[in-house]
């Protein structure tokens, strides 16, 4: 599979699923690699080995599952080493027929001239009105985005959960204070809704010079969980 632009990797990502091989799958990613999710704590991933050892296809087929279709990419942030891109996928059967359709946001990376995936956002079902939910979300992102600003370092930990997943090029670090957590300067930026569930939301922050995808979770309140600069 070629990996010398970030849609080969995004669509080598669904080409090495639908393999049923783990190894191969492995390999569309870059590492450490990490999937956010609301439901349940992100785990790094270090390396190819480690992410093929607990693959597993049987569950999927048991469902009726056959293969699964990627959704048209839209491109959100781009830079010479990283590229934040939309889409997701739709599980279905032989017939074509769909089983589940899901939406992620997807950050990829080029290490040593390639390129790959180092870490997904995934969104709950977004089934149903939720625009009560990207309100909330949003005046969160509003509230990180001013406050880097104004340069009121409490008011942006605020808006943070008590780690946050910083995505790097070839790196994933957990922060988990103040101190340690990457700020650029987004006053004027735009705020864009990318996907939001009843629990999870993206967002893009996307300005002039600096730029950023931000992933929330509802948990008693939204929080920033991860991002990724470019």
């Amino acid at each position: 599979m070629p990996r010398d632009t970030a849609l080969h990797a995004y669509r080598n990502f669904f080409e090495g699923f639908n393999t049923r091989d783990p190894h191969e799958f492995s390999m569309a990613l870059h590492y450490p690699h990490v999937r956010m999710s609301w439901r349940q704590p992100p785990g790094i991933v270090a390396d190819p080995e480690a992410h093929a050892m607990n693959l597993s296809w049987d569950w999927l087929i048991d469902e009726g599952w056959d293969h699964t279709n990627g959704a048209d990419p839209q491109v959100i942030h781009t830079s010479a080493d990283k590229w934040h891109i939309s889409g997701g996928w739709t599980r279905v059967r032989e017939d074509d027929s769909p089983i589940l359709t899901n939406y992620v946001t997807y950050i990829v990376t080029r290490i040593d001239e390639l390129w790959g995936i180092q870490c997904r956002y995934g969104t709950d079902s977004e089934i149903g009105d939720q625009s009560g939910n990207v309100d909330a979300s949003w005046r969160v992102v509003d509230q990180f985005k001013r406050s880097i600003s104004r340069g009121q370092l409490d008011g942006v930990w605020k808006t943070c959960g008590p780690v946050v997943h910083v995505i790097e090029v070839g790196a994933v670090r957990r922060v988990g204070t103040m101190e340690a957590l990457p700020l650029k300067e987004i006053a004027t930026a735009n705020i864009e809704h990318i996907h939001s569930g009843s629990h999870s939301s993206t967002f893009a922050v996307t300005g002039s010079i600096n730029s950023a995808l931000l992933y929330l979770t509802n948990e008693n309140g939204w929080k920033i969980q991860a991002i990724s600069w470019v």
